[in-house]
């Protein structure tokens, strides 16, 4: 018989979630992440986004941008400008992060169609 526990076997998260914010408005913008990896480091403030297809779609954490008195900066059209805190390397670091953030909100329970 053949040995099927290859079959059943996953691999290892990349991260877990440690924190999960709904949105209380609805729009494409579901909630907030936070979410640790094995290495003993947790990234917060990650924006989780509804697709138009139906699935997750994850930003990176960022600040808003600021003028010299403080206010926020806007662009043209008065939407807040933001500064992303981390940045890829190439499209498929990219899409790593986002498989890897949306793992670990299905690992709990968090995904799917809306």
């Amino acid at each position: 018989m053949p040995d099927d526990s290859r079959a059943l076997t996953r691999p290892a998260p990349v991260c877990r979630l440690v924190q999960w914010q709904p949105t209380a408005t609805p729009s494409s913008l579901i909630g907030w992440a936070a979410v640790s990896f094995p290495g003993g480091w947790r990234v917060a403030s990650i924006a989780v986004f509804r697709a138009s297809g139906g699935g997750l779609s994850v930003g990176v954490p960022s600040i808003p941008l600021l003028d010299q008195s403080g206010a926020p900066l806007r662009d043209q059209n008065g939407k807040k400008c933001y500064q992303p805190i981390i940045a890829f390397e190439s499209a498929e670091a990219r899409a790593r992060w986002n498989a890897a953030i949306c793992a670990a909100l299905a690992a709990t329970g968090i995904g799917g169609a809306p």
